[in-house]
Parts: structure tokens; sequence; C-alpha cells
């Protein structure tokens, strides 16, 4: 496999580490367990440059489901990925819809053309890596109140199956991840309820590879103290 799981999940700890590790040091009232998914983004694209890949943020998925009508969704309404990961930080890439749609709304015209000749600049959608975040916790803050998760077994299940749902359906994606985020009152709360949110997922239909994972403590603002990070890998044909 092109992409070193071990190694991008490595990367994206320490960094998340060390910005937690920064926040305790100010003694800041809030810490990593307090970051919206949209804040946590800029982080996680910085550990994965570090590594030498190309990251692009919320970009299109390759394929498309036709409407009722049978007519394609407009590109603001098809799905988005959280990052889409390429092998060196100068490729793109591309949105093969995009070009089909190009090529098939001017065929019959006198602005037929072929479809977009090869640009060494954009990368096919099979060739990159889709990761998809998702974030979780036992405690987490409500309208700026922190309180405990009531419904915390129910999302954890949902972020996984979900997310890994979109990607498995996707043809045109060969390589791609979840990258959950858990928090929790203690280690043994992620080593059980991790893999029993899993299971369910297989229960559900939804396959995977062997999940690598990766742990580090963080300061108990509001009753989290340890963050779990598993990657857990669509299977691929």
């Amino acid at each position: 496999m092109l992409w070193d799981e071990q190694a991008l999940l490595a990367s994206i700890g320490e960094w998340l580490r060390a910005y937690e590790a920064s926040l305790a040091a100010e003694n800041a009232v809030k810490g990593l367990d307090a970051l919206e998914e949209v804040d946590l983004q800029p982080l996680i694209t910085e550990a994965i440059r570090s590594l030498g890949f190309g990251v692009t943020r919320e970009f299109i998925y390759p394929s498309f489901v036709l409407s009722k009508k049978g007519k394609r969704p407009r590109k603001f309404e098809r799905p988005r990925c959280d990052f889409v990961l390429t092998p060196s930080a100068d490729l793109k890439p591309v949105d093969t819809v995009k070009d089909e749609e190009d090529v098939e709304c001017h065929a019959g015209t006198l602005f037929a053309r072929e479809p977009r000749a090869v640009d060494s600049t954009r990368i096919d959608p099979s060739e990159c890596y889709w990761l998809e975040l998702k974030v979780i916790g036992q405690y987490l803050y409500v309208d700026g109140v922190p309180r405990s998760h009531g419904a915390y077994a129910s999302t954890l299940v949902a972020s996984i199956t979900e997310d890994l749902g979109k990607l498995s359906a996707d043809d045109r994606i060969t390589y791609g991840a979840l990258l959950l985020m858990h928090f929790a009152e203690e280690h043994e709360i992620g080593k059980h309820d991790i893999p029993l949110a899993l299971h369910r997922a297989l229960d559900r239909g939804k396959l995977f590879r062997s999940p690598y994972t990766c742990s580090f403590e963080i300061m108990d603002r509001i009753g989290n103290r340890v963050c779990t990070l598993t990657l857990i890998g669509k299977l691929t044909p």
C-alpha cells in the first residue's frame, strides 16, 4: 500500500499531543477536547504535510448519486471529504465528475471537445487517500457549558458507520479511512468502547481493515483525561 497509515497516525498524534501540551503550559481554560472538528483540521493538516504529502480540505467526493428524477446533483449538493491526501505537495486531486460533465454538456455542439488533457499537477481520486474526521467525547461543551454526553454510545457507533459507509460506497476511492478522535475519563473506556462500536459497525455491514490506534493524556478540565486516536481504513477490493 502506498500510504503508511501507522506513520500517518503517529504524526497526527504527536502534533495533537504537542498542541495539548502548549495549552496546558498556558493554563488555558479550554483544552483539545473543546475544539470543534473545523478547528482541529488545520492542526491535522500540518501534521500530514510534515510527512511530505499534499492536503486538500473539504474536497468533493469523486462519485455521485442520481436524484429520483435521474438528474446529477449540483456541485454544492455533493458530499465533501474532510481531507484528501496526495503523494506530494505539488499534486491536487481532480474532480473527475466535473470533467465528465464538461464533455457531456458540449457533446454534439460547436463547442464539443475531448476530455481535458493530462495535467501533471492533478491526480486521479483513486490514487489519493481520503480521510474523514469524527470527534466524540464522554464529556463535551453544549452552548459553552461542559456536560456529560447523553447520547455518547449511539453517537460513537453512528460516527463510525456513517463515514465508513460514505467511503466504502464510492467506487472511485481506493484508499480511505476514518480518523476517530475519542475523549474519555480513562484509557480503559476507549479500550472497551471503541472495539465494541467497531463490532456494531460490522453488524451493520460496514467492512474495514484492522485499525491503528494511539493515545495520550490531556489535562482534566471537564472530565476527559485521555485522547485516543483510531485510524479505521476502508476495505480495499
